[in-house]
């Protein structure tokens, strides 16, 4: 059963602030945002997690202490990215770490990955103009799949 959540700004409560130049403003809300995500851990899930966008993601969290659930089934991303967040993390935080090595188009994969998940990160997708030209409706399946709600 799908919990209600708020949005991550309302959620991070993450506000304008007053008199403060947009940079500064910017600067604050990240710290705020990481402060409060320090205090009050999340779970992830990130498709695609073994991309380079995904990796970086889940470095981010992970340095954050928040649990990370990750999905790939390595069509475009390397094991090597997840073996360099490891040695950019602690034990501990690694620990955080769960990895499915899947395809996101499979509907129970997609179930087991979402578990309990309070926000999904989603990075899996299939790049290239020149592939999507080459052959659209792999790409299509790939980075837009249709999933039904129950």
């Amino acid at each position: 059963m799908p919990r209600n959540l708020l949005t991550l700004e309302e959620c991070l409560g993450i506000l304008p602030s007053t008199g403060a130049t947009t940079g500064q403003m910017e600067t604050d809300q990240y710290d705020k945002a990481q402060d409060l995500l320090q205090r009050v851990p999340r779970r992830w899930l990130i498709t695609g997690v073994a991309g380079f966008v995904g990796s970086n993601l889940l470095e981010t969290l992970l340095k954050l202490n928040q649990r990370v659930v990750g999905l790939d089934n390595f069509l475009t991303g390397r094991r090597r990215n997840l073996e360099e967040v490891k040695t950019m993390v602690s034990p501990s935080q690694w620990e955080r770490f769960v990895f499915i090595e899947g395809d996101m188009r499979d509907v129970e994969t997609c179930r087991k990955a979402c578990h309990q998940i309070d926000y999904v990160l989603h990075q899996a997708a299939l790049g290239s103009v020149p592939r999507s030209v080459e052959n659209p409706i792999a790409t299509n399946e790939h980075n837009t799949p249709i999933l039904p709600l129950k």
